[in-house]
């Protein structure tokens, strides 16, 4: 429950940040997505090898 609520507090911070960001730096919408997404991917990829469950993500993407 608790990371649910964090999540969604990210969320709602994370679009006036970006929009801030597109109007202060004349950023395309592109490159907000881009990076947004390349910073969640590191993140998840970081907490899937500390867990150690990233190889067998990888056995159940591979089955499916």
């Amino acid at each position: 429950m608790i990371i649910i609520c964090f999540a969604l507090v990210a969320d709602a911070a994370i679009g006036n940040y970006q929009e801030k960001i597109m109007k202060e730096h004349h950023v395309p919408n592109v490159e907000i997505v881009f990076y947004s997404f390349i910073f969640g991917f590191g993140f998840v990829l970081f907490g899937l090898l500390i867990t150690n469950h990233f190889f067998s993500s990888l056995e159940f993407w591979n089955k499916v």
